[in-house]
């Protein structure tokens, strides 16, 4: 006699322990909640840089997700217009906008989240200037090739909103410092007196090899649409 002898199990009880088997995967998924923060890659607009009083320019970007709740995001912008009406004196103006940012995102949820961020920024400006103020004076020399520099840093604190299943809209805004260098060579100067030592109080500092550190108010408004979906883990 075969004690080993094996017998067919019947197909009604094969069924049942492949139920059974599968049952706590699907409580699983069907008890996991839904989160904005399901795409991996999204793509964004920053419609505010086009009203930069100082720097406009038109941003895009884009974010990716290394963790379901912490991504990286890199944007974009380069100016497509002249300079405002106050920075009129700077002729042939570009300018280009390099922002990093690592950001973490906390209560989640079907339609929304918080984040906070750190951002690192690098902005660089070339024109052509004639002339600038310095306190009572005035400065006229031969036309000169300026390179303005800003490098940011900054923590910013907001609020994501998934409106369906693509678009998203954030609202943030943080503090920081900014370091701003002026750098450009002077020919042929002439000095004139405005008559005044407040009348260029509030002009662009424009004096060749200056560098300062200011502080910096940040206010970030972005136009979003989601790729894609990430695995939560």
């Amino acid at each position: 006699m075969n004690i080993f002898r094996s017998y067919p199990i019947p197909r009604p009880m094969l069924r049942s322990l492949s139920a059974l088997l599968l049952l706590p995967g699907l409580a699983l998924a069907q008890t996991e909640p839904p989160t904005v923060l399901r795409a991996r890659t999204t793509l964004k607009l920053v419609p505010l840089t086009l009203i930069d009083t100082s720097t406009p320019t038109l941003m895009l970007g884009a974010e990716y997700r290394l963790l379901p709740r912490l991504s990286v995001a890199l944007d974009y912008g380069y100016s497509i217009r002249r300079q405002p009406y106050r920075y009129r004196y700077r002729t042939d103006w570009h300018c280009h906008k390099l922002r990093a940012e690592l950001r973490s995102y906390f209560a989640e949820q079907a339609t929304q989240a918080g984040f906070w961020a750190l951002e690192a920024a690098y902005v660089p400006q070339r024109y052509t200037l004639r002339s600038y103020d310095q306190a009572e004076y005035l400065h006229y020399f031969d036309p000169a090739r300026v390179r303005r520099d800003v490098w940011a840093l900054g923590a910013n604190a907001g609020w994501l909103w998934g409106l369906g299943p693509h678009w998203r809209l954030e609202l943030a805004g943080g503090l920081g410092a900014r370091r701003r260098s002026v750098r450009y060579a002077v020919q042929n100067e002439h000095v004139m007196s405005r008559g005044g030592v407040y009348e260029g109080l509030f002009a662009s500092d424009e004096t060749p090899g200056t560098t300062a550190w200011l502080p910096q108010l940040a206010l970030r408004f972005k136009v979003g649409y989601a790729l894609g979906a990430a695995q939560r883990r």
